[in-house]
């Protein structure tokens, strides 16, 4: 007879670990390194403490949101055995969903403490950012969902783009100025673009999943073919936007190497037009993949500032 290969289920810490989905938070670390690149650049003083509470804060709502959003996609039935949604540690029964909802939540409450001396420091703005990271990261899908009202996009783009750039140069250096906020504001869109890109990759893969467990999301608006090419078009903006910034002198022109992920992107893009369907696409890691894209350009715009930061 043909043996069958037995699947072997993670536990424990294994299982923990691959709910937190670890490749996606750095999606919620480049926009704060951002911050401090932007800082050294216009001469603003950064404290390294301050800069590693705002990361933490940061990465205590990512991983809140991921693992609440895990639970309660299961509950609502979106994510199911055999679905290429969320973590998969919660369809294959490696861990109770209850207990993944309430570490969600002590994940939230751990961003608040950590906030406090940032919040002690530089006031409400940051406590507004603060209950608008946990509230955008909560309703994601629990309550209204907005995910499901194909509102997970814009919502994306603005707390882990512009707002979380902006509101990380204001907790950091406690700037004000209006001329100084606008050009952080332009040099986060490209981020924002390409987080969002994340987004719609993993709407694209979980295309026919989503609409048998009756939600839309912004790829069932566009339909399929158009939401494959959303991906291409978010890609593309998040490059010419950089190319732009720079030219336009609103960064130094060393953010240019940003574009080094542009050689990441060109095998996300080939095979989000040659995957034929959700499953394929999980294989291939194609989200897993576009959040490569974002922490490559994240990551060579931040070193390129903290090297060469000079207009």
């Amino acid at each position: 007879g043909i043996a069958m290969k037995e699947i072997t289920v993670p536990t424990g810490l294994h299982a923990w670990l691959l709910a937190l989905r670890a490749y996606s938070l750095t999606a919620s670390v480049m926009p704060v390194l951002l911050a401090v690149g932007l800082a050294r650049a216009l001469d603003l003083d950064v404290s390294p403490w301050f800069a590693g509470l705002v990361v933490a804060t940061a990465l205590s709502l990512h991983l809140g949101t991921n693992l609440i959003n895990d639970a309660v996609d299961l509950w609502k039935g979106v994510d199911r055995p055999g679905t290429t949604g969320g973590s998969g540690m919660l369809t294959n029964g490696a861990l109770d969903p209850k207990s993944v909802f309430r570490v969600g939540m002590g994940f939230l409450v751990l961003a608040a403490l950590v906030g406090i001396p940032v919040i002690m420091v530089r006031g409400w703005p940051v406590l507004v950012m603060g209950l608008l990271g946990a509230l955008g990261g909560y309703a994601y899908t629990a309550g209204p969902g907005y995910k499901y009202k194909a509102l997970g996009d814009l919502g994306v783009f603005a707390l882990m783009g512009p707002l979380l750039v902006v509101f990380s140069l204001y907790a950091l250096t406690g700037v004000t100025e209006a001329s100084v906020l606008l050009r952080a504001l332009a040099a986060s869109v490209p981020l924002g673009l390409l987080v969002t890109a994340i987004l719609a990759a993993n709407n694209v893969r979980d295309f026919h999943d989503d609409a048998e467990a009756g939600i839309r999301t912004l790829a069932h608006v566009m339909g399929i073919r158009w939401a494959r090419r959303y991906v291409m078009m978010l890609f593309v903006l998040a490059f010419a936007v950089t190319l732009g910034i720079v030219l336009t002198g609103v960064t130094p022109w060393s953010v240019v190497l940003g574009l080094a992920a542009m050689v990441p992107a060109v095998g996300v893009l080939r095979d989000l037009v040659t995957s034929t369907d959700g499953l394929e696409l999980g294989k291939r890691m194609v989200v897993e993949r576009t959040a490569k894209v974002h922490a490559v350009y994240g990551a060579f715009v931040f070193l390129s500032l903290m090297i060469w930061p000079k207009w």
